[in-house]
């Protein structure tokens, strides 16, 4: 057995050669190409490596700014989108960055204090954020998020237990806790692109951050208005 093991070894020996070999050899042509550019600004003038450089610079700079307005030139074109012959920013935010496109609708547009279920109203407004989020390659995620007003909503007396999760899953609650009811309304969002088949369910990803994730102080009731919100996120990439 021992002779057979040191046969196999040894057959592969010369892999390990081989792969020293051709790191030593990238090195060495990455030491040559170094050493030539060098060489090369070395005989240059003061005014050739003024340019060279400040072509460098450019180029770095000109991509910087190409992918800037890239972004600012997306997120025009999506608050320009029509619901309900009205743009999309009347009704909700938008954000684009380099990573993804983020619209985020306050918890007025969709639903009651307290409650998960989504109104009429606002129905027409999700489908067509949905749809409008499938031109974007990757997945796509529905958050929900609440301000820090503790909430603990006891069910009716007498209510039985298929009965509660029945109105939990509907979204009229109760609900025990912020982190409950920012859950159930992502939720109701995915339930909905989902079951009118406007997004694939491998396509979306529903989050709960409850009032972990403010974009604004829980000092004023304009403030918590802004925390109370649904965000809806689509990777670029």
């Amino acid at each position: 057995m021992l002779k057979k093991a040191e046969k196999s070894r040894t057959k592969h020996v010369w892999l390990t050669m081989y792969a020293d070999f051709i790191t030593t050899l990238t090195i060495f042509f990455i030491m040559l190409f170094y050493s030539a550019m060098l060489q090369a600004r070395k005989t240059m003038s003061d005014e050739e490596q003024k340019d060279y450089n400040s072509a460098i610079s450019d180029a770095v700079f000109d991509k910087k700014d190409t992918a800037a307005k890239k972004t600012e030139a997306r997120e025009k074109q999506l608050e320009a989108v029509q619901v309900d012959g009205k743009p999309l920013k009347d009704f909700a935010g938008v954000r684009v960055n380099r990573r993804e496109v983020v619209i985020t609708l306050p918890e007025a547009l969709l639903f009651e204090s307290g409650k998960a279920r989504l109104s009429e109203e606002a129905k027409p407004l999700v489908r067509r954020i949905g749809k409008l989020m499938l031109q974007f390659p990757g997945k796509i995620a529905v958050e929900g998020h609440t301000d820090d007003v503790p909430i603990n909503q006891e069910p009716p007396p007498g209510a039985r237990t298929w009965e509660i999760a029945l109105a939990r899953s509907t979204g009229d609650g109760p609900y025990a806790s912020n982190w409950e009811l920012s859950a159930a309304r992502a939720l109701q969002v995915v339930h909905l692109l989902t079951r009118e088949k406007v997004v694939s369910p491998d396509k979306l990803v529903a989050k709960a951050f409850g009032p972990s994730m403010p974009v604004a102080p829980n000092d004023t009731e304009e403030h918590r208005a802004l925390n109370r919100r649904i965000e809806i996120r689509a990777q670029l990439n």
